[in-house]
């Protein structure tokens, strides 16, 4: 008989297996690449297109405060779309 096994984390899930390919690159005024100042707006990834255009809709205004002024949708690297401003 197997031993007992209750599973955890680390075992359900491979960090290097999950696939977050969406993200999205920021630029300053001048069309440099940016960084928000905001910690939790960071390097973020999303599975697909639709969490990351929902992602960016709900953060668009911290963007803006931590100084972007526009961005690009990029799927593992590749250019979906933009740069596309984030002001009206």
């Amino acid at each position: 008989m197997a031993p007992d096994h209750t599973p955890n984390f680390a075992d359900s899930a491979d960090l290097s297996k999950i696939k977050l390919p969406f993200r999205w690159e920021m630029f300053d005024e001048a069309g440099a690449v940016t960084r928000p100042s905001a910690e939790e707006l960071l390097d973020q990834l999303f599975e697909n297109q639709a969490d990351a255009e929902s992602w960016l809709g709900e953060y668009f205004p911290e963007l803006l405060d931590g100084g972007v002024e526009s961005v690009s949708l990029l799927e593992n690297d590749d250019l979906v779309y933009g740069p596309m401003s984030l002001r009206a």
